[in-house]
């Protein structure tokens, strides 16, 4: 008998510790994903617009931030919708990339804007959203079509104006039907 409860506690301690490994192995995983996958920090609230020059830069490297305190952010827009239209339509996005030099802190819709290309916005601060890029708004490939966005290959679900972008991030604008 004392032999079967030495087993039986042996057991218990065994399947505890398994138990506990196991929690803390899908803590980590669960860290470890949100960190990655959000690709964003949120945003401070904040008090006046974003103080500090934004520019656009043309080299290819994330280091090539020209002033201490600022960021390069590699910005890529597209649209996935295929038109039959001529041209000359908005539906006819031209693909693109570009560097960006920006202030640390900067959000996705600051670092699009400083993009220099025509971008409309409706809301503010962290509520801001993307209306249209270029021409190209929301719902002019039918009602459900709209710009969505990327943080270093993941769909981002917060509103862009809400996103803080770090040193090296790649932030994509895709329009979709």
């Amino acid at each position: 008998m004392r032999a079967y409860m030495v087993n039986k506690e042996e057991h218990m301690r065994s399947s505890r510790a398994r138990t506990l490994s196991g929690v803390t192995a899908c803590m980590l995983i669960v860290a470890a994903l949100s960190v990655g996958m959000l690709g964003c920090s949120p945003a401070a609230p904040a008090a006046s617009s974003s103080s500090g020059a934004v520019s656009s830069a043309s080299s290819s490297s994330a280091s090539d931030a020209t002033e201490a305190g600022d960021i390069t952010v590699t910005v890529n827009m597209s649209e996935a919708v295929t038109s039959p239209e001529a041209a000359d339509s908005p539906l006819q996005f031209a693909e693109e990339q570009i560097n960006v030099v920006c202030p640390d802190g900067s959000t996705a819709i600051e670092v699009l804007q400083a993009s220099g290309r025509e971008v409309k916005t409706d809301g503010e601060g962290v509520a801001e959203q993307v209306v249209a890029i270029g021409g190209l708004a929301n719902g002019d490939a039918g009602e459900s079509s709209a710009w969505t966005y990327q943080v270093n290959g993941t769909e981002q679900s917060e509103a862009p104006g809400s996103c803080v972008l770090h040193d090296g991030d790649t932030l994509s604008f895709v329009f979709v039907g």
